[in-house]
């Protein structure tokens, strides 16, 4: 009875970490960086949008690190490019919170972002489509 009371809490946490008016599908609640990527996309202005990206890197930074170099392996890029690899990465992210996540028809999330569940897997491979794309 403990754990099941203790998992509902962890869930309600989860929902409460996402922005109010999120239409994401509830059983994606729980995937890594959905959260995050909720409030970012939910932000009013380019400043909320840039704080909440900026926490976003410095929370996940140990994770995003493992998505770089997974990234730099798969496109054989040298050690060395470690920074290039951010940059992509960067222009992925952008580009999917611009043009994939946000909603075509006023404010708040697409479909695609309220169905997605694994978020660093969608990004690594959308860094790897910019390093073939400049490369």
């Amino acid at each position: 009875m403990t754990a099941l009371l203790l998992n509902t809490t962890a869930r309600l946490r989860r929902r409460a970490d996402h922005h109010r008016r999120c239409d994401c599908d509830r059983d994606t609640l729980e995937t890594p960086w959905k959260a995050e990527m909720c409030q970012i996309l939910h932000a009013r202005n380019r400043v909320e949008k840039r704080v909440l990206l900026d926490e976003f890197f410095n929370t996940h930074e140990s994770e995003i690190a493992r998505v770089l170099k997974r990234a730099q392996h798969i496109s054989r890029l040298d050690y060395h490019d470690k920074d290039l690899v951010l940059s992509y990465f960067g222009d992925a992210l952008m580009r999917m919170l611009e043009t994939r996540w946000r909603a075509k028809s006023g404010p708040g999330t697409s479909s695609v972002f309220n169905y997605s569940r694994n978020l660093p897997t969608i990004l690594e491979a959308e860094t790897r489509y910019w390093i073939r794309v400049v490369s």
